[in-house]
């Protein structure tokens, strides 16, 4: 008997269906429901009554579950003996997105009372990335990919043996600084060709040029960098724009800039992990963090 599958059965308690007790655990429904079909043949007894409605303990599972708890709260603090001594190191890769970046500052700032950690995030296009948890270098990658590059992303995540989750797609805004000219009078996407376009150096996102014959981005007018901070500089300080993810809800409020979303114009976001490696608990928690984050769009 494993540990989690305890921890899997007090989640169905909790949620009162295997459906979103699934969703919440960040597993397959068919996968959690073997899981207790395999802990209630190892006990011998059932656990849980299915109906149409949901589940209910049967009144062998209500003492179980008195039991698991117990024996889930004795783990946790003979795990916390093991903490006190040992670092807990946790390297994350995603893309360049303030919508990224800010789960993983919560959750810094969530264990920075913790005795020894080390944490860390970098940031790469799609394709690396999935190279990069391939070869085990992170414990978990978050992407952004463009429609166009659907067919690739699932090529690669079959050929690595990664587990890839979609958690949600967005429009991509067009950025200005305040009082920008383009914004003058009545606001028309054709107005952009008269401004500098920043993009960054090598972009994986081709959907940014998707939008090119369509008279926004000048091809003699654009600004190519490596680094986002410099790119939100040249943004805020004059009059060039960008195209991307929506900022976070904090850094939206920081820059004050104007964005607008361009119709049809759409990125995923998707995580990937090991296929067969079940998620470790600060995984779960900086996804908690960014569904969050993304509820506001």
């Amino acid at each position: 008997m494993k540990i989690n599958v305890l921890s899997y059965a007090l989640t169905v308690e909790e949620c009162g269906s295997f459906n979103k007790a699934s969703s919440k655990l960040y597993i397959s429904q068919p996968n959690l429901s073997l899981a207790i079909q395999s802990l209630e043949k190892e006990l011998g007894y059932p656990v849980f009554n299915r109906t149409n409605q949901g589940v209910q303990l049967t009144e062998k599972g209500k003492e179980f579950i008195i039991f698991a708890k117990n024996i889930l709260n004795n783990y946790e603090k003979m795990m916390t003996v093991r903490d006190r001594f040992e670092k807990l190191q946790y390297h994350i890769v995603t893309a360049a997105s303030s919508i990224l970046e800010e789960p993983f500052y919560t959750l810094c700032m969530e264990y920075q009372e913790y005795p020894r950690f080390q944490f860390s995030m970098t940031h790469n296009t799609a394709m690396p990335l999935l190279e990069e948890v391939y070869k085990g270098t992170c414990e978990l990658g978050v992407l952004l990919y463009s429609n166009g590059q659907k067919v690739e992303i699932n090529e690669l995540t079959v050929k690595y043996h990664l587990a890839m989750k979609h958690v949600k797609t967005v429009l991509c805004n067009i950025n200005f600084r305040e009082g920008h000219p383009a914004l003058e009078e009545t606001f028309k996407f054709e107005k952009l060709w008269n401004y500098p376009f920043v993009d960054y150096t090598g972009s994986g996102f081709s959907s940014y040029h998707e939008i090119g014959g369509a008279n926004i981005i000048n091809p003699a007018r654009i600004i190519y960098v490596d680094e986002r901070e410099l790119r939100c500089r040249l943004v805020s300080r004059t009059n060039a724009y960008s195209i991307g993810m929506p900022l976070s809800r904090r850094e939206q409020n920081w820059r004050g800039w104007v964005s607008i979303p361009y119709p049809g114009l759409q990125i995923n976001i998707a995580y990937v992990y090991k296929e067969g490696y079940p998620l470790d608990v600060v995984s779960r928690q900086y996804l908690t963090y960014l569904h969050n984050e993304l509820v506001s769009l």
